[in-house]
């Protein structure tokens, strides 16, 4: 009879495992830096009285995030700052065109002077559309210096036909169109200037995204369709008051208008549902 033999198992080796890492702090060290950046280039804005813009202050957020970044290679973990920067990086590339003052309020405004009394230095909008209508002021032959900005959103500025004007425009991103010239691109800057003797001169300085102006026959459609009127409406009343061939009247109408409805400038409705 065999002997029984008894199979003898080794012990287990103890699992050691390392201790976890700990948490890296250098994301918060960022994000405070990052605050803390901005924070003093918008008062040093407030004290040097610089308009300090929108590009600006997300450029001295990503180079701040960069340098994180760079230091996260060689000491901590920062993962998530690469998620700030992905996400900042294309804000800060629209914002880079917003050079207007971020000023004024939101939505559709439109000011309509009569008297010199009634202008203002200057018009600013955050965002929307700005109408200055300057067609029935009365100024005398006094100079009138004006400024106007939206910083996102577009300006319109309707003029007395034939008016002395110095006309500076910037426009971050978008087009310019001043009495029929069109202009369309990124950072554009541009001087316009038509004097007439014994005339009030214009004087002008307007930055938006778009500007966008009309001749003394867009002014008139302009005032007329602040309220609902049909296209033959617009027609006989143009008819009415300039000497225009009937035919070039309506080609050139219905162009306006569909230029305006293509800037979201008017509602185009049909006429059972006005």
């Amino acid at each position: 009879m065999a002997a029984a033999t008894a199979t003898v198992e080794p012990p287990a080796m103890p699992v050691v495992k390392a201790p976890p890492r700990p948490r890296s702090p250098l994301a918060w060290y960022v994000s405070a830096a990052v605050l803390l950046t901005v924070g003093l280039l918008a008062i040093v804005g407030q004290v040097a009285e610089q308009t300090v813009s929108p590009g600006q202050f997300f450029g001295a957020a990503l180079v701040v995030l960069g340098i994180g970044l760079v230091v996260g290679a060689w000491w901590g973990r920062a993962r998530i700052l690469i998620l700030l920067v992905i996400l900042l990086a294309p804000i800060g590339f629209v914002a880079s065109f917003v050079t207007a003052p971020l000023e004024g309020g939101v939505g559709d405004r439109i000011f309509a002077p009569v008297t010199a009394a009634e202008v203002q230095d200057e018009y600013r909008s955050l965002g929307g559309r700005l109408t200055l209508d300057l067609t029935q002021l009365r100024t005398g032959t006094r100079d009138i210096h004006i400024a106007a900005s939206v910083a996102v959103g577009q300006l319109m500025v309707i003029l007395p036909e034939g008016a002395s004007i110095e006309l500076r425009t910037r426009v971050g991103a978008g087009d310019v169109i001043v009495l029929g010239s069109q202009d369309v691109g990124t950072s554009l800057d541009s001087t316009f200037v038509r004097r007439h003797l014994n005339r009030t001169t214009y004087i002008l300085d307007l930055e938006a995204g778009l500007y966008f102006s009309l001749d003394n026959v867009g002014a008139t459609i302009w005032q007329l369709i602040q309220q609902p009127r049909t296209v033959g409406e617009l027609r006989q009343a143009v008819l009415d008051t300039f000497e225009v061939d009937p035919e070039v009247c309506e080609r050139d109408l219905l162009a306006l208008l569909r230029e305006l409805a293509t800037r979201n400038l008017i509602e185009v409705r049909d006429a059972a549902t006005v």
